[in-house]
C-alpha cells in the first residue's frame, strides 16, 4: 500500500492560509508540489472510497414486507 506523505497537503494548507492572512490573490506552486498534492489526495480519496465500499457491503440490508389486504368492504 502507498504511503501518504501528509507534509505535502500540510505545506499546501499553510501556504493557502498564509495567503488569505496577507490578503494575496494567488498562491503559485511548482509541478512538482501540484503532482504531490495530486498524488496523495487521489490516495486519500481511494482509501476513503474503498472504506465506504466495505462499510455499505458489510451492512446488512433490510427488506421491509408490506402485506396488504383487500375486502370487499360493506356496502
Amino acid at each position: 500500500m502507498k504511503e501518504i506523505n501528509s507534509y505535502v497537503i500540510e505545506d499546501f494548507l499553510s501556504k493557502v492560509y498564509a495567503a488569505q492572512k496577507t490578503n494575496q490573490k494567488s498562491v503559485t506552486l511548482d509541478i512538482k508540489e501540484a503532482q504531490n498534492i495530486a498524488q496523495n489526495l487521489s490516495i486519500i480519496l481511494a482509501r476513503a472510497l474503498g472504506q465506504m465500499d466495505r462499510v455499505l457491503e458489510s451492512t446488512p440490508t433490510q427488506d421491509s414486507e408490506i402485506t396488504i389486504k383487500m375486502d370487499g368492504g360493506s356496502f
